[in-house]
């Protein structure tokens, strides 16, 4: 087996083989089986590609671990299901017509709704895990009445500060870890009391008010997504307030106001989070043969002073980068 089809440390539900192949063509075909007919299109490195896909399907939902090797344009047909896209390793981008989300600090995925245009960006090496659910048990679930246009409106990033997502994700790994090598799931009446679990948890964490205009949800005013946008796209660069203003088309203190009241962060703390998700990321994909240190990474994301950035480091992800490091090369 190449090397590159071999399982990672990621990967889920190893024991459910989908889809295993290198080819663009025939992964379109076998991962509509999987999700919905959709369109793959590399941005990466072509011969990085190497689609691996792991499901395992109860009555009314459906678990399935994704990685494709390369970075990745994926659009799907409008969704006939709720999609619940959890990032294991790497990055990913999700947009809809009216949300958008990235993964990274707080935001570990994103929920997708059903019937309207979808667009999912994965980077290099992104692994995931989806919870697809059944569109009519989620809606009943949610007492919605059972028609066309009923549809439950769900908060698209999936964020880490809301201890009601942290739960649910929790009992998604739980499932995950049962199917792998549990017996309860076997159990038909114990397998739907789960399925109920998940899809209400689903919709405690996620669900929003439609009578509340004050919710908070993924969607970002336009001003403050062209500001996120450009930080996502040019991270490495030396990026100044000045610069997120004038790409957002509006003051500087507009923009950290507005950062404050939809992301709960200044933008330089997102930035400077961002910078410090991208390091782990190229320090955990480096070879072992890679001369490039701690030093090279850091100042590659913008870091001038090492010692400061370790101990940034260190505060967000419990460990120093050296010791990332050398447990990567120990792998």
């Amino acid at each position: 087996m190449s090397d590159s089809l071999r399982p990672t440390d990621h990967e889920r539900l190893a024991a459910f083989r989908a889809v295993r192949t290198r080819d663009v063509t025939e992964a379109e075909t076998r991962l509509a089986r999987v999700f919905s007919p959709h369109s793959l299109r590399p941005n990466g490195p072509a011969g990085r590609f190497h689609a691996r896909a792991n499901t395992v399907g109860l009555s009314r939902l459906r678990l399935v671990y994704l990685a494709l090797g390369t970075a990745m344009t994926i659009n799907p047909d409008p969704l006939s299901y709720y999609a619940a896209n959890i990032v294991l390793r790497g990055g990913a981008e999700y947009r809809q017509p009216s949300s958008s989300a990235r993964s990274g600090g707080y935001s570990v995925g994103a929920v997708l709704g059903p019937g309207v245009p979808t667009e999912m960006r994965l980077d290099d090496d992104c692994e995931q895990l989806s919870v697809l659910v059944d569109r009519q048990a989620l809606e009943s679930c949610a007492g919605l009445p059972r028609a066309r246009h009923a549809q439950v409106r769900l908060a698209m990033s999936l964020d880490l500060r809301s201890a009601a997502t942290r739960s649910w994700i929790d009992l998604v790994r739980w499932t995950i870890r049962d199917a792998e090598g549990g017996r309860l799931l076997d159990n038909p009446l114990a397998a739907a009391r789960v399925e109920d679990l998940i899809m209400m948890g689903l919709l405690t964490a996620q669900r929003l008010d439609d009578h509340d205009d004050e919710a908070l949800d993924s969607r970002l005013p336009a001003q403050l997504a062209r500001a996120v946008e450009l930080i996502h796209e040019h991270a490495d660069r030396p990026l100044t307030l000045t610069d997120l203003a004038e790409a957002a088309g509006t003051s500087v203190r507009t923009l950290q106001a507005g950062f404050r009241r939809h992301l709960d962060t200044s933008p330089s703390a997102y930035l400077r989070n961002l910078r410090l998700d991208r390091t782990r990321e190229d320090l955990e994909g480096r070879a072992e043969d890679d001369p490039a240190g701690v030093t090279t990474v850091a100042l590659r994301w913008g870091f001038t002073h090492v010692p400061r950035f370790a101990a940034l480091y260190r505060q967000r992800f419990g460990e120093l980068p050296s010791e990332t490091l050398r447990r990567r090369r120990r792998g």
